[in-house]
C-alpha cells in the first residue's frame, strides 16, 4: 500500500510530504530508518508505527511520551485503526495519512466492505488488539531496550553495576 504522510512541525510550522510503502510496517521517530527523521524533545527513536493489514491502516504507539489520534491518546503498544485524513500527533509534530485507493477490508474487527478511493471505513474509537502471533522473548527485550533514550540506557547500565557492587560488598 502506498501511503502519503504530510508532516507539520509544531515549532516552526514547516510542512513536508513523503510517500512511503507500508510493507507491512513503517516506523516514525528519531531513527535514521524513519522515512522522515523527527528530531525533538519527547520523540523516541522508534515513536510510532503505521501498519497495513488487508487494506486497513493501523497505528501503534511505541513511545513512552505518547501519541494521539484526533486528540485521543493511544495506549502504548496497542494497535488502533485509523482513517485516511486522521490527525496523528507526536510531541512537536502532526501527521496526516493519505492514500489513493484501498483494497476491501476483512478481519475479526470489521465486516467486509467495498473499497472507496481515499477513504477507510472506521472500526470505532476503541483500539484493536494485536494479532495472536507471539513474538520471541528476545524480540520483546530488544523492542523494550530500543524504546529508551541513550541517557536512559546509560542510567540503567550504571544502576546494574551499582547493584552488582553492592551485592559483592555485602556477600564478601
Amino acid at each position: 500500500m502506498e501511503l502519503i504522510v504530510s508532516i507539520t512541525s509544531k515549532s516552526n510550522q514547516t510542512q513536508q510530504s513523503v510517500a512511503c510503502a507500508v510493507t507491512p510496517r513503517i516506523v516514525f521517530g528519531r531513527t535514521p530508518d524513519s522515512p522522515v527523521v523527527l528530531d525533538g524533545p519527547g520523540v523516541s527513536r522508534e515513536h510510532l508505527a503505521v501498519e497495513s493489514e488487508n487494506g486497513a491502516l493501523f497505528v501503534v504507539d511505541l513511545s513512552s511520551n505518547g501519541s494521539w489520534v484526533n486528540g485521543t491518546r493511544l495506549p502504548r503498544g496497542r494497535r488502533h485503526r485509523v482513517q485516511v485524513g486522521d490527525l496523528v500527533e507526536l510531541p512537536g509534530y502532526e501527521l496526516r495519512l493519505e492514500t489513493a485507493a484501498l483494497a476491501p477490508v476483512a478481519g475479526p474487527e470489521t465486516a467486509v466492505a467495498p473499497a472507496v478511493p481515499g477513504v477507510l471505513e472506521a472500526a470505532g474509537a476503541e483500539p484493536v488488539a494485536a494479532p495472536a502471533a507471539k513474538p520471541s522473548p528476545l524480540a520483546l527485550i530488544q523492542g523494550f531496550w530500543r524504546s529508551f533514550t541513550s541517557l536512559e540506557r546509560f542510567a540503567f547500565v550504571v544502576d546494574v553495576i551499582c547493584i552488582g557492587l553492592l551485592v559483592w560488598y555485602f556477600t564478601s
